[in-house]
């Protein structure tokens, strides 16, 4: 079977720091800058299987995970939403699942890129028990909250999609028949 991360045409970028001890965390919040790792150039799938456990690894509450020799926990202390390492690779669109309403960043700093944006509806949990319980239960009440509050938001989206690929192979359709019809001798 393929690796359906080394295979999707989608850039998958995950922010790490090298954040072993509370110190480190400390000041990486201070403004340490944060290392961006491009998944799709790990070498080997437990390369990918360590980088991503590494980017869900939440300082203090999960340990580290060694990345090309590093111990890497999840960026977000140093870079939550990382738009501008995703400008500085090229990415004109980016897709933000926030976890609440209070993100500090601003979209028009970010005048070249397409930003979709996905907010829960209702509170994930507003305490740190709530926040990591990873229970099976858990889990599929989160998978369901974000798939109600993403719906709504990519569905138009997809829709015009759908229809801009229609448009153009309706289009590809009658330059191959305008062609053809030039390309006829006369009947004359």
């Amino acid at each position: 079977m393929r690796n359906p991360i080394r295979t999707n045409c989608i850039s998958l970028l995950i922010i790490e720091l090298a954040v072993p001890t509370i110190g480190n965390a400390i000041a990486s919040n201070l403004g340490q800058s944060a290392e961006y790792i491009h998944v799709q150039s790990a070498k080997t799938d437990e390369e990918i299987y360590q980088t991503l456990l590494a980017s869900a690894a939440i300082p203090l509450a999960f340990k580290s995970r060694k990345v090309d020799g590093k111990d890497d926990v999840d960026g977000w202390l140093g870079d939550n939403v990382p738009l501008q390492a995703l400008a500085n690779r090229g990415c004109t669109h980016a897709i933000v699942i926030h976890l609440g309403n209070g993100e500090v960043w601003n979209r028009h700093d970010f005048p070249n890129q397409t930003i979709i944006e996905i907010r829960p509806t209702e509170d994930i949990g507003g305490n740190l028990r709530e926040l990591l319980d990873f229970s099976p239960q858990r889990i599929q009440l989160l998978q369901k909250r974000g798939y109600q509050d993403a719906k709504p938001i990519i569905d138009p989206i997809l829709q015009t999609l759908m229809i801009e690929r229609s448009r153009q192979e309706s289009f590809a359709r009658l330059q191959e028949t305008s062609q053809r019809l030039r390309d006829d001798p006369p009947i004359y």
